[in-house]
């Protein structure tokens, strides 16, 4: 039984989907078209947007500096950054609470696409950052916070000595043949990554182009990958071959405020539970070009990757109807198939 027909159609935006359990070869089921104007077909190999997917990307990073005792958790972001002060009431935003978002920041994309370019820019976010780090609270709330994000991205070029993209491309990507995988604005695949389409059709099948609007900023976003490289990333990091088991242990554990309330994000990593009780830890994402889900149900040990141009598309009901199609769907295999949030 293939599970993209029931949500997509040959001719319009489409879906890559890869269902990988430990030990077994990965299945593919790609439908649909990366540009419906130009008549490009999905395929394992087309580019996707990660948009918040990125995210675990930086939080791995900062776990490799974490391990080589060049960066601690608990360390104070103002020792960090020199835009960074001690807030004015509490105790220090720590980079443990920028991984896990309980630093009390705003979200520089609260507006998202629909914020002036100026307010968006790295410029004008490290020129708030001296204000907003002296109101924030950090500890009291998880916020989920782009801004949390692109500060890490910015403490691990302090720490490292190196930049951003020259940082994943040296430590996370290359050395383990991730070659399809690549930061905005680094060399990537000669292939276009795919166009995104959006709904306008009030429930009729009408859609349009969805504006490609990029951002400069990275570290919450920014990283673009393929089907076939996310199964290789899924297989390496769950595998404790990219950070340690203990680190991976530290990233899928839900965090805490400092009341002792707990919630369902880790460090860089969302934790969910479904209403049957399975456990999901991966990382979603959603901006202009596509709709993304990248996770590991770990009873199950099956990781399932959705990576869609289509913005609405409901990928965590793809991610599900996938993990519940494994044993009763031989032929997967076959097919020709092979919000920023």
């Amino acid at each position: 039984m293939s599970i993209l027909p029931s949500f997509f159609s040959p001719d319009g935006p489409g879906a890559a989907l890869a269902v990988a359990a430990d030990g077994e070869d990965p299945r593919f089921e790609c439908l649909g078209l990366a540009d419906v104007e130009q008549g490009v077909e999905i395929t394992a190999d087309t580019v996707f947007d990660l948009a918040s997917g990125s995210k675990m990307f930086t939080a791995t990073a900062i776990l490799q500096l974490v391990e080589s005792g060049r960066l601690d958790l608990e360390a104070p972001a103002e020792d960090c950054l020199a835009q960074c002060r001690k807030p004015h009431k509490g105790r220090s935003i720590t980079v443990r609470d920028l991984l896990q978002h309980t630093s009390g920041l705003p979200d520089y994309l609260e507006d998202g696409m629909y914020a002036a370019d100026d307010r968006v820019s790295p410029a004008y976010i490290l020129e708030q950052l001296p204000d907003w780090s002296r109101q924030a609270v950090a500890g009291r709330e998880h916020c989920y916070c782009n801004t949390n994000f692109f500060l890490l991205a910015r403490i691990l070029e302090s720490v490292s000595d190196l930049p951003f993209a020259a940082f994943l491309r040296s430590r996370l990507l290359a050395p383990f043949g991730l070659d399809s995988t690549f930061l905005l604005g680094e060399p990537g695949p000669s292939t276009s990554p795919a166009k995104g389409y959006r709904s306008v059709g009030l429930g009729l099948p009408l859609l349009e182009a969805s504006e490609d609007y990029r951002l400069e900023t990275d570290g919450d976003g920014g990283i673009y990958s393929t089907l076939r490289d996310l199964v290789r990333w899924q297989s390496l990091f769950w595998a404790g071959e990219i950070v340690s088991r203990r680190s991976l242990e530290l990233m899928r554990r839900p965090g805490r405020l400092d009341s002792g309330e707990a919630f369902d994000y880790g460090l860089g990593l969302q934790v969910e539970q479904d209403r049957d009780g399975r456990i999901w830890c991966g990382h979603g994402g959603s901006w202009t070009n596509s709709t993304t889900l990248i996770g590991k149900y770990l009873a199950e040990r099956t990781s399932v990757i959705v990576l869609s141009n289509e913005v609405m598309a409901p990928v965590g009901r793809l991610s599900q109807r996938a993990l519940a199609s494994i044993g009763s769907d031989p032929d997967l295999n076959g097919s020709k198939k092979e919000k920023r949030k």
